[in-house]
């Protein structure tokens, strides 16, 4: 007889905890579910979005604008607010000449009259708060002295102090009079000297140069000497370098002394604008076509234009958009380091791109329903590297991310 190796017993024991283990993971797995089988499949869930076919460049901002020159070498005195949409024939400025000797004199002697005159008012208002005070008091102490015969019973006395608390009180009402007067006299003597100054002024500002545009627009009193350089369509060798420059932005305050023939101010149309934009990688767009642009602190949602011409050379592709507002939105920027045009916006339900798949050449999903995966033909209304907005899925449904692991005979999304 040939003798059996005995097993020993915690091996025993453990081999049939494994087998029972097995077992109980098997009828769990079967009264759940086919996805639950899988401990591969990855699920996300689909979610209402937005995608968008988007082109980064670098822009320049061309405006119809013309920029006005100081009609004479002066003092500038701004007649509108910067940004303020003017009329034709409008007077936006004068320019007056510099202040002659003559003229700055006569303002410097009526200065110093005016000066002396608030020294004398202080003098004279000190002296009568001096005395008004010392009466105050005077007639403080008097009808002290009448409170203290009246109680005493000293009709004579009181009588007396009576007589003198009168005429105090009296003397009070005079200086507060005199004050009065005083103090309406200095303010008509500075009344007359300021109207002589404003004489001068008025003498001085008649022989100044009016500036009045031609056209209706917006007034802004900074520029860079880009204004009326470039036209929209052209794409000459500046253009292209231009874009790449920081311009330097000047600006003209009121009160400035200018020289003729300088810039004063810069007149925009408000209604129609360009930018040119070059890119790197050339968009996919065609002349006439309606985009959006965006740029750093302008409106997230993008701001509607239109692709004007397309101008091609050596790896850069330059376009001319035409943006239409209704107010210069950047007046005092010339540059846009970085802009964003927005070819293609849809909006519906976002899957990950991995999720979807080809079957009998029509594109499909895995969904999640009651914790099992069910195939799901789609339409796919847009796509880029990472996502796509696809129909019917509902919003929050779990979609398989890796189907390949629910079937080998799935091919790759094609578009």
């Amino acid at each position: 007889m040939i003798a059996l190796p005995k097993l020993r017993f915690w091996r025993l024991q453990l081999l049939v905890g494994t087998g029972l283990v097995g077992l109980a993971a098997l009828a769990f797995l079967g009264t759940t579910s086919d996805i639950a089988g899988s401990l591969f499949v990855r699920t996300v869930e689909a979610r209402q979005g937005v995608l968008e076919t988007v082109y980064r460049g670098r822009g320049l901002i061309v405006r119809s604008e013309v920029a006005v020159q100081a009609p004479a070498s002066g003092i500038a005195t701004l007649l509108v607010a910067d940004g303020q949409k003017v009329r034709a024939g409008q007077i936006v400025a004068e320019v007056r000449e510099a202040q002659t000797p003559e003229v700055t004199a006569a303002l410097a002697h009526i200065d110093d009259q005016i000066a002396a005159l608030d020294r004398t008012a202080q003098r004279d208002a000190d002296e009568m708060r001096r005395r008004i005070e010392a009466a105050e008091r005077e007639l403080a102490a008097a009808k002290a002295e009448l409170a203290a015969a009246l109680a005493a019973g000293s009709a004579g006395v009181a009588a007396e102090l009576d007589q003198t608390v009168r005429r105090l009180s009296a003397e009070m009402d005079r200086l507060e009079q005199e004050f009065a007067a005083l103090r309406q006299q200095r303010e008509s003597e500075r009344n007359a000297l300021f109207a002589q100054r404003e004489a001068v002024f008025r003498e001085a500002s008649s022989r100044a140069v009016r500036v009045v545009v031609d056209r209706p627009g917006f007034v802004v009193f900074s520029f860079d000497g880009f204004e009326g350089r470039f036209s929209p369509g052209d794409a000459p060798e500046e253009l292209w370098q231009a874009v790449a420059e920081t311009p330097d932005i000047h600006s003209v305050a009121d009160g400035a002394q200018v020289r003729s023939g300088d810039t004063l101010f810069r007149l925009i149309d408000g209604f129609m604008g360009y930018v040119f934009v070059v890119f790197d990688e050339a968009p996919l767009v065609e002349q006439g076509e309606s985009v959006r642009l965006r740029w750093p602190g302008g409106d997230p949602a993008g701001t509607p234009a239109r692709v004007h011409s397309i101008h091609n050379r050596p790896g850069q592709v330059g376009i001319w958009f035409a943006v239409e507002v209704s107010q210069d939105p950047f007046s005092s920027v010339r540059v846009l380091p970085e802009v964003t045009v927005v070819t293609r916006r849809v909006e519906g339900i976002v899957v990950p791109r991995s999720a979807l798949i080809m079957r009998n050449g029509r594109p499909g999903l895995y969904l999640v329903a009651s914790g099992s995966p069910v195939f799901r033909y789609v339409t796919v209304r847009a796509v880029d590297d990472h996502q796509a907005v696809v129909d019917p899925v509902p919003a929050g449904t779990p979609v398989v991310i890796n189907p390949r692991r629910l079937t080998r005979d799935a091919e790759p999304y094609v578009p």
